[in-house]
This record gives structure tokens, C-alpha cells and sequence, in this order.
């Protein structure tokens, strides 16, 4: 029986768990929460490690023969396979460059405004007076942590201070400043094959309790079809440009009230928050599966999509 080593323990995981356990892989989890749900599920299998240490991932990997190691629902457990694969070559995942350019934000933006993708549009501090208002954001962050939207008029009082709070909540201590784009906030989320999309789903995401980090959200079939069709157009694009391998790509965008849309982050890790498991029970699709199967390397599984509602 092959041996895998899935890094994250949080409960995001626990669908990729459960699907490589059907896969019948012996099923290492790796996290320092002891609170984690995979923590007490897979005690006999989990290793009260930091999988940000990357000598120790090898020594784990070589002491344990691990086969294959798969990321969680984080950027840092993609990143850390990401170069454990540099390494061992053993599963289908994106290169260190794309990684970056990709899961880090100043570098996202960069390459977005570059190549004329529509996005926001990253400020210098001395172009700051040029808008209304503007986002001061970690490079390296999650959840919407250390992000601060500044009006005009407190540019002067409050812009020092936004961007130590937001290099206070960046793993590499960066900052980025770019424009306030307002409207409501949505996620695109595809499979790509040979760098066109195969299959797509929009989502409706909210956030209720705090205005950067989403709480609720729902798998909008309802949503238009011609502003789908530009988006694809963009993300294959995007594939070309980077030359992606295939699989998942995560998008979270914004689409104003003139319906131009701008695309906020990209990923190509599983999201967090069980939301694999929305789109699994509101159209059938087998989100979980697909993003396992393009890592280790194993064919895509179709199905007939249904519309069906479910609130997350």
C-alpha cells in the first residue's frame, strides 16, 4: 500500500482525506494544531510537526518511504509541496516561479497589470493622491488579515500605520497599495486541461461579520453567461502566459455595478472552508477527486452537472 503525506490537519482537508483513504493510501497528516480535526482522526498517522520546515519534511519523507505528498487547503502546504517536488518529482503541481507569482500578491498584481488582465491597479506611495481611496494589503496573507482601506482625507494620518499593519501580517514583511475597486465579490473556480478551462463554477461570496474574509457563500448558476465567457478567456490567457500544468485554479474577483469584473487573487491550492464540498452538493461535480487526481497524476471524472441551491 503507497504511502502519502497530506500537509494540513484542518478540517478544509478533511474531503481530501477522505478521498485518498478511498484510494486506499496509507494517509500521513502533518500540523502543529493538536485542536485540528485530522489531528484526533488520523492519530495513528499524524505527526505533530511544522510543515513549514522543509529539511524536515525531507527527513519525515525519506524516514517514513512516503510516496507522494499532496497540499491542503493553504498557500503555505502548496508552496512547501511545491518544492518538495523540486526535489522528488513525484506528483503533477506548478513550478516555484509560477507559485510565487501566483499566491503572492504584489507579484499577482504585477504580472496582472502587465498583461493588461483586468485587476485592480498597483500604487506607489508617492501616486496615492491620484484616487479616492485605496487597499494597503500583506504581499504574504490569508483571510483578509492586516488589510486596511484608506480614504482621501486620512492619507496623511493613517497611511504609516496601515503599512506597518500590513507588513506586521505578511510572512515576508511586504506590503502592496493598490486601488479600491467596489462591488460584490465572487469566486471563479476551474479545472484546466492543456491550458483551456474544462469546467467552471461561479460562486456568490459574502462576508458578514468582517468585510475581508468571507463567512457565507453559494454556488450561483444564475450568473451571466457572456461575463463568464470573458473570464475564461482571461484565465486561459493566464495559463498560456504562465504555461500552468493542468488543474485547479481558484479565482476571487469583483464585478461592479457596470458588470466589469477584476480579478482579485488566484491559487491553484484547494480553498479552504468546506468549499469543495459546496460545489460537490450543489452541482455533483467532483471538485475533491479532480484536484487530487491532476496532482498524482490520475484522469479527470465527468459528471452531469446539476443546479442545485445550498447555502455554505
Amino acid at each position: 500500500m503507497k504511502k502519502i503525506l497530506l500537509l494540513d490537519s484542518n478540517f478544509s482537508s478533511l474531503p481530501i482525506y477522505n478521498y485518498l483513504i478511498q484510494l486506499d493510501y496509507t494517509v500521513y497528516t502533518i500540523g502543529m494544531n493538536k485542536l485540528d480535526i485530522l489531528c484526533e482522526l488520523n492519530k495513528d498517522f499524524h505527526l505533530h510537526e511544522d510543515y513549514s520546515n522543509l529539511s524536515a519534511l525531507k527527513n519525515i519523507i525519506d524516514k517514513y518511504n512516503i510516496d507522494l505528498f499532496l497540499p491542503g487547503c493553504n498557500d503555505l502546504s502548496y508552496e512547501m509541496c511545491v518544492k518538495l517536488n523540486d526535489y522528488y518529482n513525484v506528483i503533477q503541481i506548478e513550478s516555484l516561479k509560477n507559485t510565487q507569482i501566483i499566491n503572492t500578491k504584489n507579484l499577482f498584481r504585477q504580472f496582472t497589470n502587465s498583461n493588461d488582465i483586468p485587476s485592480p491597479k498597483l500604487i506607489e506611495v508617492g501616486e496615492i493622491n491620484s484616487f479616492d481611496r485605496v487597499i494597503i494589503k500583506p504581499c504574504e496573507s490569508y483571510s483578509g488579515k492586516g488589510v486596511t482601506i484608506i480614504e482621501k482625507s486620512r492619507y496623511l494620518s493613517s497611511l504609516e500605520e496601515s503599512i506597518e499593519y500590513a507588513k506586521k501580517n505578511s510572512r515576508d514583511n511586504n506590503f502592496l497599495i493598490e486601488e479600491f475597486v467596489e462591488g460584490e465579490l465572487f469566486s471563479y473556480s476551474c479545472f484546466i486541461k492543456n491550458k483551456k478551462v474544462i469546467e467552471s463554477f461561479v460562486v456568490k461570496e459574502k462576508c458578514l461579520l468582517n468585510q475581508f474574509r468571507v463567512d457565507t457563500s453559494y454556488f450561483d448558476y444564475k450568473f451571466l453567461e457572456n461575463i463568464k465567457t470573458e473570464i475564461k478567456t482571461e484565465i486561459e490567457k493566464i495559463s498560456h502566459l504562465l504555461d500552468l500544468k493542468d488543474g485547479l485554479l481558484h479565482l476571487q474577483f469583483i464585478l461592479d455595478r457596470n458588470f466589469d469584473f477584476y480579478f482579485i487573487e488566484l491559487t491553484r491550492r484547494c480553498p479552504g472552508d468546506l468549499y469543495s464540498l459546496l460545489i460537490k452538493k450543489s452541482t455533483n461535480y467532483e471538485y475533491v477527486k479532480n484536484y487530487v487526481n491532476c496532482l498524482i497524476g490520475l484522469n479527470f471524472e465527468e459528471v452531469e452537472i446539476i443546479n442545485r441551491f445550498v447555502l455554505r
